[in-house]
């Protein structure tokens, strides 16, 4: 399927981490049992390392998508309890990453004074420190490749799309709802802004073929 855009698969953001397929049903056991800090911890464990790797991708810069990282974070710990489950809980916490970049983009320079570390929950930020250094540890030690050339040409909105779609494999209604800040979407908005989603990345495949063809 993704066979023309094999040049420009970016691995080195493909940090997908191998996740137990009961990993939800993990989650939302604690959370039924009232214990949301294992809760959010198991999640932070197993969905990190991707979404800081996505985070690398928007804000383009390791310690920012760092800063960025620790507020997701922070708001599943202050969100899960009132996770509805309405969506997966991958996808919810792809849609709490988007809205952290994008509240870092609007209040760049406070943003870092008014974040604050989860000072009561030692565990958590442990988990978060450790899959903050690791990732982006590995990360620098590997060299740019002609991927991440091609792909650094592209908007922020345009490498969001590209990584969510090619290398995480979010379904377009996922997608929609992560790119969307709207809230409480119905089905209708959701299924045209899918399909107009689709066309959008059918000319992104054509525009990546040209910056292909033009680094050589």
């Amino acid at each position: 399927m993704w066979a023309s855009l094999v040049d420009v698969t970016d691995d080195r953001y493909n940090l997908r981490m191998p996740v137990d397929r009961h990993v939800e049903a993990e989650v939302l056991a604690w959370c039924e049992r009232g214990d949301f800090r294992t809760a959010v911890t198991i999640a932070i464990r197993d969905y990190g390392p991707e979404v800081l790797g996505f985070l690398v991708v928007l804000a383009r810069d390791p310690s920012d998508a760092g800063d960025v990282f620790a507020d997701v974070c922070m708001r599943m710990w202050k969100g899960l309890p009132g996770f509805e489950w309405k969506a997966s809980l991958r996808t919810w916490i792809y849609i709490l990453a988007r809205r952290a970049f994008s509240a870092f983009q609007r209040e760049r320079i406070a943003y870092r004074e008014r974040h604050i570390r989860i000072s009561d929950v030692p565990e958590i930020d442990e988990i978060i420190a450790r899959i903050r250094t690791t990732t982006l540890a590995r990360l620098h030690q590997e060299q740019k490749t002609r991927a991440q050339r091609i792909r650094e040409k592209l908007s922020p909105d345009e490498q969001a799309l590209l990584t969510l779609r090619l290398d995480r494999n979010l379904e377009w209604r996922e997608i929609v709802h992560v790119l969307d800040d709207r809230e409480d979407l119905d089905d209708e908005t959701v299924a045209r802004e899918a399909a107009a989603l689709r066309k959008r990345f059918e000319r992104l495949k054509e525009r990546l073929k040209q910056l292909a063809a033009e680094d050589t």
